[in-house]
């Protein structure tokens, strides 16, 4: 159990967040759909309702690692739901449709009704942010534990299409002065447009702010 331990903690301290930025090639970004939807990728503009509410969680110590934990989230309240779908829909990783800036929120607005009757029939609203904030508490509380070295941990939540935004998790990392970061995706397996998606969005953000990452 004990080699164990330290096998983990040593592959752990060798995680990097190394976006890439400014003068990269396409063939140093994985990620890449090869369907065109990455092109636009690369030159769409990062949009979303900046806030500097930090995301709750019990007070620690300042954080060392963080953890942003990417997924594509879903409505709390039925409120929500026509902006996570307009955004959904407007995800050129996900999809690519003709005049897609203007066809999305149509396609949104004539879809909110059925699908909030669907969260409606669940109590309301997405579990999800939720589940990951369990999953997260429960995971920097293990990695404080077996990776001393790298302590304290801190999870971001960073999803795609409701708050918290992956950009805004972003800027909260970069305000907390982290010494290194690891994007760790949530989603079951590999998809350009789940995955390639939320790892976009981090490509995204450093290209439109023009920097690179400080962690």
């Amino acid at each position: 159990m004990e080699t164990s331990r330290k096998s983990f903690a040593e592959s752990w301290q060798s995680f990097q967040f190394r976006p890439v930025v400014h003068g990269s090639s396409r063939a140093c970004q994985p990620w890449r759909c090869q369907s065109g939807a990455a092109v636009a990728a690369t030159t769409e503009k990062v949009h979303h309702a900046k806030t500097t509410k930090p995301q709750a969680q019990p007070e620690r110590r300042k954080p060392k690692t963080g953890i942003l934990m990417l997924n594509m989230g879903g409505p709390e309240t039925l409120g929500e739901v026509q902006d996570f779908l307009q955004r959904l829909f407007l995800d050129r990783d996900l999809m690519t449709l003709p005049i897609q800036n203007k066809l999305a929120p149509f396609i949104a607005k004539r879809r909110t009704p059925k699908i909030q009757e669907q969260y409606r029939r669940i109590g309301g609203g997405s579990p999800i942010k939720m589940w990951t904030s369990k999953q997260g508490e429960g995971m920097v509380k293990l990695l404080d534990e077996l990776s001393p070295a790298t302590a304290p941990h801190k999870y971001y939540i960073g999803f795609r299409y409701v708050h918290p935004l992956t950009e805004e998790a972003i800027e909260e990392m970069e305000r907390d002065g982290l010494e290194r970061a690891i994007a760790f995706t949530q989603y079951p397996q590999y998809s350009c447009s789940t995955t390639g998606s939320s790892l976009n969005a981090i490509y995204r953000y450093y290209n439109e702010v023009g920097q690179k990452p400080t962690m």
